[in-house]
């Protein structure tokens, strides 16, 4: 593996919002089992004030999962001159088999941990918590994809390589070449373009719904 600083922010930035991640579940399984907003017992008072903690917890985590896209991004751009025949990011990321899993994962990764801090953000204005319960099965369901990220982003930067021969976007992006990104390159443009905003416009109406239950 290339140490280089920028790999080592990330490794190491992912590492802490996976366990963060980790004990925040835990957490989060308590309060689904147990939250009661009508109960004034002890184990609700300890759940309301562990959700503070988790809350502030989590904004920190999703920030730098949003913030770790674009220094993946970066710091592929930064490593290709280390790599013969690659003149930006896309052929660094194509040095192996897990840089463009890994870039995928990592979009993903930013738009849900946008729409956590969301959800989170619309349940702390409400006076009765009226997503918490949402709000926590969305982290319970973020915790194993941000984990399968940091393994694959591991596995990624650990397979780097200076002396490999890599290809240039030119040749990856044609329709021509070798890879899913030649195919997704060759692809009609209409049929490709509705079936992206097809998509999108299908997430955010699973948000709404998410959000409105």
């Amino acid at each position: 593996m290339i140490l280089h600083p920028p790999i080592v922010a990330l490794l190491v930035g992912s590492l802490l919002v996976s366990f963060l991640l980790v004990l925040a579940s835990w957490s989060a399984v308590r309060i689904l089992r147990h939250w009661d907003l009508a109960s004034g017992s002890e184990l609700q008072l300890d759940l309301e004030r562990r959700t503070y903690l988790v809350s502030t917890v989590m904004g920190y985590a999703c920030a730098f999962q949003v913030v770790s896209l674009f220094l993946f991004i970066y710091t592929a751009d930064d490593l290709a001159p280390l790599f013969v025949g690659a003149m930006c990011a896309a052929g660094t990321l194509y040095v192996t088999a897990y840089g463009y899993p890994t870039l995928i994962l990592k979009a993903v990764g930013t738009v849900l941990a946008g729409a956590w801090l969301i959800v989170n953000h619309a349940d702390n204005r409400g006076r009765d918590y009226p997503l918490i319960r949402q709000k926590y099965a969305f982290l319970l369901a973020l915790t194993p994809f941000v984990l399968t990220e940091t393994a694959i982003q591991a596995a990624y930067f650990a397979g780097l390589k200076a002396d490999v021969i890599t290809s240039c976007c030119g040749s990856l992006f044609s329709s021509g070449g070798p890879g899913v990104a030649s195919e997704l390159a060759g692809l009609p443009t209409l049929p490709t373009q509705v079936a992206f905003y097809g998509v999108v416009a299908a997430l955010l109406a699973a948000g709404t719904w998410f959000c409105r239950r």
